[in-house]
Parts: C-alpha cells; structure tokens; sequence
C-alpha cells in the first residue's frame, strides 16, 4: 500500500477518517504523531472513522501512522463547527495595508502548513501568528507590483489571489498592490421617499445611435448631453430627466473571465451574477483593463457623476455564490469551510448555480460585512441590493446593516428574501423573517404578481393588493417593501403582456402596460422600476436575457423616441409622487387611518388620501364609480397628462377602460 491511495481527515475535534482510493482487506495499524488513543468506530471498503480520547490539536500538524506510512491529516468536516470558528475566528484586518515604507499581508489560512507571499514571483515565506492568519511585512516600496499567495497543506499546493485584493491584473488573474483613493463626498440631502431605477452598465450605451463614446463603460454613463439622431437623450441626462432618486446597479463588481473575457467583451455579454473578485470593479466596463487602477478610478468617476446630478447609487452585490468554486481563492484557501455541504460533505445547490456561500459561518459573515464596508467608504455607495438574500443568514444581514449605517445612517439595503437554500429555516434572511431585520427591505413578489394578473384581465385580486398597498405581514413598515412590475430577471411587462395577451393590439397593451406602472409609482413603499419600463422594454420575449447578446438587452432608444409620451407620463407619476409626501408614511396603522376604501372590486382599485381620489380601473369597459358630489381637478390620467378640472355630479364619473386617475377634490 502507498500513501497515493490514502488520505486523512480530522472531521471533528476527536474524530479522523482514512479514506482509500481503492477497497482495502483492512487496516492493520494506524497510530497518530500526537499523543492520543484512537479507537476503530466505523468502516467501509474505502474509508475507516476512528474517535480520539483526547480532543486533537488545531494549531500543530499532526499525521496518521498507517501501516508504517506517514499520512498528513488535513482539516475537512470540522471546519464546518462552530468549535473550529470559536477556534481560529480573528477580527482584525485582513488583505494588504499599504506605505510606500513598507506593506504588511495578511491572509485568514488556518489548517496551511506554509504560506508564501509571492511579489512579483518572488516568493517570500509569511509567519502563522495566530488563529491562522500568516502575515508577512514587506520592507520598501512595492506600489504596482503583482502578488499571490502560495499555500501548503502538507504536499497539497495552490497559488490563489487574495480575496481581499483591491485591484487584479486584466481577467482577475493576479491581485495588484495599489493605493485607491477615497472618492469625493457630494453632500445629497435624505431622500423620504425613494424611487429606485435598475440598470446594467453596459445596456445603458450599447446601443449604435445611443450618441455615446465609450459604450458599454463606465465613462459612458458620465458623458452629457447624449442624444440618437432623433434628439432623444440617453444615458445620465436621461435618467435625471426622469425624476429617479436611486440607480441600481446590475453587478459592477468583477465577475469571471468565462462570463465576459476583458480583453474582448464585445464577443459576449452577461449581466455579471458570476462572482469573482468582490471588491474590485468589472474591468469590461473600464477603457483599459490591463491597467488596475484605470477600472477604479472610472467607476468612481461614474459614481461621483452620479452624485453631481443628484442620483444615489445602489450596488447590487452577489455573495450568495462564486461562478467557479473549485478554481475560487475561498476553497483553496481553506477547503469545505466558505461554502455549504450537506451531512455527506456534498457541496449544497440552493443558488441553483452550484454552491451556496456559508455566511452563517464567522469569517464568511466578516468578509461580506467587510466587503460592503469597503465599498460605502471608498467609492461612496449610497446602498445595496443583495441578490438571493434569502440564501444568507439573518445575523450577517443584521451585522451589515449595523455597519453600513455608521457610516451612512441614510443608506438603503434591499434584497430578495426568497426562501432558498438548507439554512434553518429561522436563520434566513428571507421574507417570513422580516420582522427580525426590520431596516432592511424586500422585493414584494407579491404586489408583482398580484399587479400583473389585475392588468392582464384576471379576476378576482382587487383586495389582495389592496393590501399590498396598505401594507402587510410579514413587513413591519412600508419602508420594507420594494414595490416592482419589471424586474431584470424574467418576463420585461411588455413581453408579459404580449404573451398573456395574444389577441389585443399594441393600444390596448399599452394602457395595460401604463395601468401597472402607475400602480407601482401611486403606492405606499419604495417603488423600483427596471430601466426602459417606462418605454414598454422588450426583449423579443426572451424570458431570461442573462446572457443573450446586445441587441437583446441594449437600451433601445428608438423605442424610447417612438413611446415618449409614456416617458412624459411616468415622469410626471414620478414627480407627483416626490410632491406629495404622505408618501413616505412608513407605519401601517397610520396609513391604515389615512386611507379610505372607496371601490375594490369589479376589476377596480380606487381610494382617497386626504383630498385625493387614486383610481386604477383594469375593467376592459368604462366603469361607473361614485364620488361625493363636487369639483375635482384631474391631476394624473393615463390617459392623458394635461391637468383639468372635472365637474362630478350626483351619478359619480365614468372611469375610462385600463386606466389610472388621480383626482384631487377642492375645499
């Protein structure tokens, strides 16, 4: 027998496990290099479990004597418990820091028995000091240089890039020694009543006529006056022509080289849910990404850009996932303990993507809280939409908040609280447990849902959103509750409608279409709009565009110019909404108290907010609806945006078919 066959394991703190390539008859004797009694518990024909009488060391490395040969043990299973977290969780400052004296490294690699900080290829031997952090301090000036980390386990050896790492080389392949400045503080007042605006860098400049230069980019986004040859605007001045408070970001983080090659990303797209370096920009998106500062000083020129024109920045991240686990820096580093297996060690599916980040775990928790942290401060985010939210837990989504709001008590952190993945179910940041991280919203697939059934023609759901608009459990506050039609993923509306609609015209489909962005703009929440709703965004019925090509996902800004008066009448909702701020009533019995029901069935939604009437009417036919006797000026209709006085007699008024209105009675 040799040891090429033979692999030990320490799986808890008195439990090892021999594992063999082939069957073997038996193992005849097994002793360890320390000081314990071991004991035969199980065995297969390839593997034997065997207890300790003593708990076995985790800072010394220690070997399995079998049959005379010398088989290193390697932490696998119980780096999964708490005790092994207890153990070698260390809350200092990981990465590199900085001088032009000197640089000190700093890498979390418990259960490696030899680091090397490899500089430029130079390889310089790092100390284990505690808790399994290996430092080493660099004597000179290394600004720009490259490095790695080169990592034993015994005879097992990976070069990684530091997780940590602020800047790479093009394609992530190589971390960079940098310095990133702190970008500049526009001073932006509370928002009370946000409207958040989602968008992906790329689809914002693509287009041939979107007037333009440095399409799919971050400077793309911080040109003025843009506009196609019709004289339709584009890029940042469109969206502060819409009112818009927040931008939403589609992942700008660096996400992997097979998703979207830097050095050629014309040849492919993606919408970036492909994590691969946190916190590093995207380097398709900059003008040089061989050139590691050139991404970050250009994501932060867009950003600051932002800023100058009033716009906040969310960012949407994705920790739930890395795209490529057995090539990521976390599992080479310390192998089976950043991502979630079940009780047979096999790697859990939750994300539907092949791995599951284990944030429950404490030094997963202090990377994401780090992470986000790194970002508020140093390119100025004014918030975070986290993706599969649902996949983390509710003490590292509690933490985040905790942290983001010291350094910004304004910022705003949403996510999807879907129910996913093998976490307990009390420990997920999912919907149902809302109630325990009540500063942090979700995206209510509810009020979705139930909207786009009403405005198709569907019976039957006036009074489920007539509570969506009130607000319900399991939210605690309307601030809780991120209202939406149209999303990135999935049908755009307009497709929707195109399918569920098949026999209707474009005129019909499009007063369908404007009924549910009014009803997403006239709610209580926070209203989010996908980018190009507001223009009947299709996408040629391609449900899930993640990587279909340009064409399919550009902004197209003939459309915009053909369907501009529907941008006129989102935008004036937009601005009516910032007007009137019984808006930003974030309690339930409040509203509650403030609303009056007026009609919510037969295909009609309407209610009185103070002096104003809001009526959506999804009825194919005109509608009669009683009002107090008066006079009404029509401040809001989708069929028209002009403001008008209307006199309403003893009858009430006729309700125009597919329509919004807003009235407003005079004293």
């Amino acid at each position: 027998m040799t040891n090429q066959y033979l692999q030990a394991f320490m799986d808890d703190i008195d439990r090892i496990t021999v594992v063999c390539d082939t069957p073997q008859v038996d193992i005849l004797e097994i002793s360890l290099s320390c000081d314990v009694m071991i004991t035969l518990v199980s065995q297969t024909s390839t593997s034997y479990t065997y207890q300790t009488n003593l708990p076995l060391p985790l800072d010394t490395p220690i070997f399995a004597i079998v049959n005379g040969e010398k088989i290193p043990v390697l932490f696998r299973h119980i780096a999964r418990l708490p005790l092994f977290d207890d153990y070698f969780y260390y809350d200092g400052i990981l990465g590199y820091t900085y001088t032009p004296e000197q640089t000190e490294f700093k890498l979390w690699a418990p259960g490696a028995t030899q680091v090397y900080l490899l500089l430029d290829d130079v390889p310089y031997e790092m100390i284990n000091q505690e808790r399994g952090v290996y430092t080493y301090t660099f004597l000179g000036n290394c600004l720009h240089q490259t490095y790695m980390y080169g990592i034993y386990r015994h005879t097992d050896y990976h070069e990684v890039v530091d997780p940590y790492t602020k800047a790479v080389t093009v394609n992530g392949e190589r971390g960079v020694i940098v310095t990133v400045p702190t970008a500049s503080k526009v001073p932006l007042p509370p928002v009370d009543v946000p409207i958040i605006y989602e968008m992906h860098v790329r689809d914002m400049s693509s287009h041939i006529d979107s007037g333009i230069q440095h399409k799919g980019m971050f400077l793309g986004l911080t040109e003025h006056n843009t506009h196609t040859s019709h004289l339709q605007k584009t890029g940042i001045d469109y969206m502060t022509s819409l009112g818009v408070t927040h931008v939403q970001m589609m992942p700008m983080a660096d996400y992997s080289a097979q998703s979207v090659d830097e050095t050629q990303p014309w040849r492919s797209y993606n919408w970036g849910y492909d994590p691969l370096h946190f916190n590093v920009p995207e380097g398709s998106y900059s003008t040089n990404p061989y050139d590691p500062m050139t991404r970050i000083l250009e994501c932060q020129a867009f950003i600051d850009k932002c800023h100058q024109e009033g716009l906040r920045v969310i960012m949407d991240v994705v920790y739930n996932h890395v795209y490529h686990i057995k090539e990521h820096s976390f599992e080479k580093i310390v192998p089976f303990y950043f991502f979630r297996r079940d009780e047979y060690g096999v790697l859990t599916d939750g994300t539907g993507v092949g791995n599951d980040f284990a944030s429950e775990r404490k030094m997963a928790r202090k990377y994401i809280v780090d992470s986000v942290s790194y970002w508020a401060q140093t390119y100025q985010i004014d918030g975070f939409r986290f993706d599969l939210m649902g996949m983390l837990d509710i003490q590292t989504m509690q933490d985040v908040s905790r942290r983001l709001k010291a350094i910004n008590p304004h910022i705003i952190i949403l996510g999807e609280g879907w129910d996913m993945g093998t976490l307990p179910t009390p420990q997920k940041a999912m919907q149902a447990n809302a109630h325990l991280i009540s500063d942090i919203a979700f995206f209510n697939d509810k009020f979705r849902d139930n909207v786009k059934s009403f405005v198709s023609g569907q019976l039957g759901f006036e009074g489920i959103i007539f509570n969506q608009i009130l607000g319900t459990a399991p939210y605690t506050h309307m601030n809780q509750m991120v209202q939406y039609v149209e999303v990135h993923d999935n049908y755009t509306l307009w497709d929707y409608l195109t399918l569920h609609n098949t026999s209707e015209n474009d005129t019909i489909r499009l007063k369908r279409h404007r009924l549910a962005t009014s009803m997403v703009l006239l709610t209580f929440g926070i209203p989010f709009l996908h980018a190009g709703q507001e223009f009947m965004r299709t996408k040629s019925g391609i449900e899930n565009s993640y990587c279909s090509p340009d064409i399919i996902n550009q902004m197209d800004w003939d459309r915009a110019f053909v369907y501009q008066d529907n941008i006129e009448y989102v935008t004036s909702l937009v601005h009516f909404r910032k007007e009137h701020p019984f808006f930003a009533t974030t309690d339930f019995d409040t509203i509650k108290e403030m609303v009056k029901v007026i009609k919510s069935d037969e295909q009609i939604i309407a209610y009185c907010v103070k002096d104003l009437f809001i009526i959506h009417s999804a009825n194919f036919y005109g509608k009669d609806l009683y009002l107090p006797h008066g006079t009404y000026t029509l401040l809001i209709s989708s069929e028209s945006i002009s403001v008008k006085k209307w006199i309403v007699g003893s009858k009430g008024i006729t309700v125009p078919p597919l329509s919004t209105l807003v009235l407003k009675k005079e004293r």
